[in-house]
């Protein structure tokens, strides 16, 4: 057997639709929810319960996942979940309202298809070119590449799941890459303390290891958004610490989900 076919061996079939309302729910840790795990433990456990406590999907999060699906998906599937259109035109200007615009919004609830505006259509085609162009992704050419792969363990007694968006196979590696964007690269590491970034590369990197994927190689490919997008590769100093520190964090999950007894994260005295 093949290093590529053990991979897919270990994989669960899920559509991407499944495994966002699976995140959605928080019964399941993914990289998606996880932020809300590491901040207010008891928060993320009342989510599971009061759907009106989960935040709403915001227009940069609705085109940061359009984008995505974009560069990982087939023309046909993502023509099948999106379609490209610009909306109501604001009778005052001439030009289409803008996406967080009530009218906008309300328009676009109603179409079956989530509406793409033709501006940011041509921007992922942009971007899905400066992410092919980057030596670190067209270095891995000759690996087998599996899109959007799921994997799911049990880690500390926690259900968790991941979605890997890009799977690069080959005999003797793998590697995990975690598509991103960005409105400013210079400013993506301080985005990615206060985003968990590295958190969730440590849980992708868990997961892939409880699979029999030892070793994996997790990285991240930021991808700036605007007129000439660049892409940004970065890996994670010491993830061997941080998955360390993740692991207590859902040790200590696990042990309250028997208890019924969830950490706020502030009980201790704190200085400012």
């Amino acid at each position: 057997m093949t290093n590529e076919e053990k991979v897919v061996k270990s994989m669960i079939l899920m559509k991407q639709d499944e495994y966002f309302a699976l995140s959605e729910d928080r019964k399941t840790v993914t990289p998606e929810n996880l932020g809300g795990l590491l901040e207010y433990p008891a928060l993320f456990r009342a989510m599971q319960d009061d759907r009106e406590l989960r935040p709403a999907l915001s227009p940069a999060m609705s085109t940061g996942r359009a984008m995505n699906d974009y560069i990982t998906c087939s023309a046909t599937e993502f023509g099948e979940r999106y379609t490209v259109a610009d909306g109501p035109v604001n009778p005052k200007t001439g030009k289409p309202y803008g996406t967080d615009s009530k009218a906008y919004m309300e328009w676009a609830s109603k179409q079956d298809k989530t509406p793409v505006p033709s501006s940011e259509y041509a921007m992922f085609a942009n971007m899905a070119k400066a992410y092919e162009a980057h030596s670190a992704i067209s270095s891995l050419s000759g690996y087998a590449c599996i899109p959007n792969a799921v994997f799911r363990a049990v880690l500390a007694g926690v259900d968790c799941c991941v979605k890997v968006d890009k799977l690069y196979v080959s005999d003797g590696a793998v590697i995990a890459v975690d598509v991103k964007t960005t409105s400013d690269l210079c400013s993506f590491s301080r985005s990615a303390d206060s985003l968990h970034y590295r958190e969730q590369q440590a849980l992708i990197s868990l997961v892939l290891s409880e699979n029999g994927i030892h070793d994996p190689q997790v990285i991240i490919a930021a991808i700036e958004k605007g007129p000439i997008p660049r892409c940004g590769v970065f890996s994670v100093k010491g993830i061997d610490k941080v998955e360390e520190s993740l692991y207590k964090v859902l040790e200590d999950y696990g042990r309250s989900m028997a208890s019924g007894s969830y950490r706020t994260n502030v009980e201790a005295l704190m200085t400012l």
